[in-house]
């Protein structure tokens, strides 16, 4: 999409407006498999997680992603809604509704179709099907149109559904494609600030990218499991734009009862 013109599409879309991530303390070296378990054989049949990010720009509230996905031994699902805070909605507005589907390799998804609805500030709609080798795309003002489909696996499941540092070549937003590439595997000890956010070990999943133009993108992933997930989940997102502040969405640890009411608002909205 063209709002997605970056090599790691929603959190890229957040770095462009100049966001600050807050920094990490209590730093240490651990482990890497006491951080995220790397024994599939230890992951139910089908495994439910119901996700809530934040997004910021330095200190002001963003906006939101509300995701739901289903993890099975060889397969995966994601449905969720991306929406811009009310403050900044003068002045930008993005929100939409969006499904990938895959097959699991190890820690490792394949995306075979993704979906995404978008509305932009100017209520100007914009639908992107992928599936298999077609791509499908649907604009307010200039209709349908067809074309091969991007290489590689998409954003949404590169970023929430690898439960282990992405090992691919390159990502897509629906429309374009990106190289991306692992540079470094590596755990951390982190606290991410309140109560209401993930402190412990992670895996930290550092990443090179860059958008159509060449300009190279910073992107960093720390994966976890916090207590009443079922799965390893990113607790933190950072992309870096040279020469601009960093775009972070941090992950709000809910109850189980918060996190079915999650998954209710979502269906809710897909319907």
């Amino acid at each position: 999409m063209r709002i997605l013109k970056h090599p790691l599409g929603i959190c890229s879309l957040l770095a462009l407006f100049g966001l600050l991530g807050p920094g990490f303390a209590s730093l240490a070296s651990v482990d890497p498999e006491e951080a995220v378990p790397a024994d599939e054989s230890a992951l139910q049949p089908v495994l439910v997680d119901e996700l809530h990010y934040d997004a910021s720009i330095s200190f002001i509230h963003a906006g939101d992603i509300v995701l739901t996905r289903w993890i099975h031994p060889d397969r995966y699902e994601l449905l969720g809604t991306i929406e811009t805070s009310a403050m900044l909605k003068p002045f930008f507005r993005w929100s939409g509704r969006v499904a990938a589907v895959g097959h699991r390799a190890e820690a490792q998804p394949e995306s075979t179709a993704y979906f995404l609805d978008s509305i932009n500030r100017k209520e100007r709609r914009e639908i992107t099907l992928v599936d298999g080798e077609r791509m499908t795309q649907y604009r307010s003002q200039r209709g349908w149109k067809e074309n091969p489909a991007p290489l590689g696996t998409d954003i949404m499941s590169l970023l929430f559904l690898s439960l282990d540092c992405f090992a691919g070549s390159h990502t897509h937003d629906g429309e374009d494609s990106y190289p991306v590439q692992l540079r470094r595997r590596s755990t951390e000890r982190v606290n991410l600030g309140s109560s209401n956010r993930y402190r412990g070990d992670a895996l930290r999943c550092d990443y090179d990218g860059a958008d159509l133009r060449g300009r190279e993108r910073d992107v960093v992933v720390w994966l976890a499991r916090p207590p009443g997930y079922a799965a390893p989940v990113p607790v933190q997102i950072r992309v870096s734009v040279p020469g601009a502040p960093a775009g972070v969405l941090k992950l709000r640890l809910t109850t189980p009862e918060a996190r079915g009411s999650l998954a209710q608002a979502v269906a809710a909205s897909s319907g």
